[in-house]
């Protein structure tokens, strides 16, 4: 479950299929030593999340709320709590 809040509204349960996005294709070159124990050399990828879009916010300052839950072996549950602060400004 990833519960996001705007401005202390009602949560949305993101954790969707409308919500999950995936990239198009593109092209890498890993260096020497790459991260992930990837092979160096080109490659290709792609992202995936979960997204949400906010329409119609007024300039100024605004915070996201929201949590994500997960639960993990013997029903273990761990929770996740993020904040994030942005500002909305003219023409944009």
């Amino acid at each position: 479950m990833i519960n996001v809040s705007v401005d202390g509204g009602r949560p949305v349960d993101i954790h969707q299929r409308r919500f999950f996005e995936v990239s198009a294709q593109r092209d890498v070159v890993f260096p020497k030593n790459p991260v992930f124990e990837a092979t160096p050399g080109p490659a290709t990828f792609v992202a995936a999340a979960w997204m949400a879009e906010i329409r119609g916010m007024k300039r100024g300052h605004h915070t996201v709320n929201g949590t994500m839950t997960l639960v993990g072996e013997n029903e273990q549950t761990f929770v996740f709590p993020f904040v994030v602060h942005f500002k909305v400004v003219k023409g944009h």
